[in-house]
């Protein structure tokens, strides 16, 4: 199965980990629904967070550097 339906609750805050691995790029939310994709032209340092088709609020954002 490609697709994995997930439930929101408006109002309920989420978690999600993204790990980036060169081209690699995997986000986990709620430490249970992993989305995994390839990126490419990433500029080191940046992060970019938006939404469609609704809003969202991001708070605690933090970027770690590993290694």
């Amino acid at each position: 199965m490609l697709e994995q339906p997930l439930e929101l609750a408006s109002g309920e805050p989420m978690r999600m980990k993204v790990i980036v691995d060169g081209t690699v790029v995997v986000a986990y939310l709620n430490e249970t629904i992993a989305l995994s994709t390839r990126a490419y032209d990433q500029r080191a340092g940046a992060l970019g967070l938006f939404v469609t088709e609704g809003s969202a609020t991001f708070t605690g954002v933090t970027v770690t550097t590993i290694g």
